[in-house]
């Protein structure tokens, strides 16, 4: 889906930035060209959520809190309650946890406190969209966020949860690896590959969840395929490319 007005920048609701960290201005160039799902890797140092693939990579100055937290917070109090100025559309936050998931989502939620308002909330059958919904990928903290009472971060699901979907509350979203579920690292896929993806999106979007796909190919052929099956995230490195793919979709 796209949404726009005749004035408005135009969003990118179905396209996901990958390792979002790694382009030389991370976050802005996510925003510029209109991304609304944006993935930062993280590592709890010494009391200090860091943003990183690895820990090798870690450097002190880059924290979770001063590259996206502050900056989106910001954003979201200059445009009147959302990221993006006069379009009424969430931002969500793909935090993929690295290690230690519990630390983290303790970390996470003295850091998120300031900004709780602005989360959208997963108490009910359905979110509850604000500005920003967080959802937690990686190594995830599935039990902590299932038993909140005030639930404002989400998990990131397997394919296996779609055989449960009483989970959709809390999981929201199903990511599955590309290469291990459809046993190819091409596109387009087989027939049989392709109507695969179809019957798992159309089970997913029966249960009221979204769904993606990490390590597909990074190319048009790829996501044409998953544009036209309804995968909800094009996941890429190539911002400026799958945005000029989507606006040419009209």
């Amino acid at each position: 889906m796209i949404v726009s007005t005749a004035f408005a920048f135009t969003l990118l609701t179905r396209a996901h930035a990958h390792n979002d960290y790694e382009h030389t201005r991370p976050l802005e160039e996510a925003l510029e060209n209109g991304y609304c799902s944006i993935e930062p890797d993280i590592f709890l140092v010494n009391g200090v959520l860091l943003v990183g693939h690895n820990r090798a990579s870690l450097n002190p100055t880059r924290t979770l809190k001063g590259m996206y937290l502050e900056p989106l917070a910001k954003r979201i109090r200059e445009n009147k309650g959302w990221v993006y100025k006069g379009q009424k559309q969430t931002v969500q936050l793909l935090i993929d946890i690295k290690a230690n998931p519990k630390g983290v989502y303790e970390e996470l939620k003295k850091e998120f406190a300031p900004y709780w308002d602005l989360l959208t909330s997963y108490d009910g059958k359905r979110p509850r969209f604000r500005a920003l919904s967080i959802v937690l990928s990686g190594e995830r903290p599935i039990e902590e966020v299932k038993n909140e009472r005030d639930r404002r971060m989400a998990i990131d699901g397997r394919l296996p949860d779609l055989a449960d979907p009483t989970t959709a509350a809390y999981i929201p979203l199903i990511s599955a690896d590309y290469e291990a579920s459809f046993k190819t690292d091409k596109s387009p896929l087989s027939p049989e590959g392709h109507a695969q993806l179809l019957a798992w999106t159309n089970q997913a979007h029966a249960q009221g969840r979204k769904i993606r796909f990490w390590g597909t190919p990074d190319s048009p052929e790829a996501w044409q395929e998953q544009w036209e099956t309804g995968a909800d995230y094009i996941s890429t490195d190539r911002l400026a490319e799958v945005r000029a793919f989507v606006l040419g979709k009209g």
